[in-house]
């Protein structure tokens, strides 16, 4: 295998399925579709549609975002699914 070729292997996915990751108004990264299918199962936590998944506004603080996300990959995991978060 080649230098290119490894660098290719390496190189970021392409990005025009990801849609954007909203916390509190703000995008702060990007989920690709099939993890963004799974976390359908979750309305309590994540808005899936309209183009982004955005965390539920009523998630405010820190400490109860992280609880809440946490609960989520934690199942996700138990279920085999991987992220596909960029």
């Amino acid at each position: 295998m080649s230098f290119l070729d490894r660098f290719a292997a390496c190189s970021a996915p392409a990005l025009d399925d990801f849609v954007p990751f909203v916390v509190a108004g703000k995008t702060v990264g990007l989920v690709g579709p099939d993890f963004g299918k799974a976390l359908r199962d979750f309305p309590d936590t994540f808005a899936v549609g309209n183009g982004a998944i955005v965390l539920d506004p009523g998630l405010d603080t820190f400490e109860v975002r992280t609880e809440a996300v946490e609960q989520v990959l934690r199942k996700l995991a138990e279920r085999g699914c991987r992220s596909g978060v960029a």
